[in-house]
């Protein structure tokens, strides 16, 4: 369990969308086959005979069309065949995510200032002491970092090189720094006063599915 909660909440759908035995359905040993994938196996068209359902969870006989979301592990406990599906709904912001949070939502207004603002001209919205001053450093590479973080969980667009809103980012809600004022992300913040902060967040947050069998 705790390796796969860490991993996505590291990478999000990043740590397994790209792995290829996801999508490549059931298979079965087949040593005539070695001489063509290596290994010996081939591709099954449909549940083999006495297969359980349960057992077979995540794995569907056909190869999948749409990549998937979300990671999975099971109950080592066969008397309970508990399966897991773990995916990531939001951004970190909370604990040490802090931080790199705050920057996201900076950024995020300059989007929302200036629709269709390309990650170098993002950077060039800061003063030279905002970006090298404040922690994290706004290096090319941690907004990079950040904006795709910010694209994976459809707070923003990225088309052409250039930056958009997507409707969740109109409708979350932050906080000044001290909490005493909730604001929403529609009403700007004035430079300098306010540095947004999640209302309703606390490190990344995590939707977790459980399926007993």
């Amino acid at each position: 369990m705790t390796p796969v909660l860490a991993a996505v909440r590291t990478a999000g759908n990043r740590y397994c969308d790209g792995i290829a035995f996801r999508y490549a359905g059931l298979s079965a040993k087949d040593e005539t086959m070695k001489q063509y994938d290596g290994l010996g196996f081939r591709p099954l068209k449909e549940l083999p005979v006495g297969a359980q359902p349960r057992h077979l969870i995540g794995l569907p006989p056909k190869p999948p069309e749409v990549k998937g979301t979300g990671w999975t592990f099971v109950c080592g406990d066969a008397r309970t065949a508990a399966w897991f599906v773990v995916e990531p709904i939001d951004i970190a912001a909370r604990g040490f995510d802090t931080p790199y949070y705050r920057r996201s939502m900076v950024m995020l207004e300059k989007i929302k200032a200036q629709p269709g603002i390309t990650k170098d001209q993002i950077l060039q919205k800061f003063t030279e002491w905002e970006r090298n001053e404040i922690y994290p450093p706004l290096t090319p590479l941690v907004a990079e970092c950040l904006l795709d973080e910010m694209t994976h969980v459809k707070y923003i667009e990225l088309r052409d090189g250039k930056y958009y809103l997507l409707e969740r980012s109109l409708k979350t809600k932050y906080r000044s720094p001290c909490g005493a004022e909730l604001i929403s992300s529609t009403q700007g913040f004035p430079p300098g006063l306010r540095t947004p902060v999640r209302e309703d967040s606390y490190g990344r947050t995590l939707r977790g599915f459980i399926e007993s069998r």
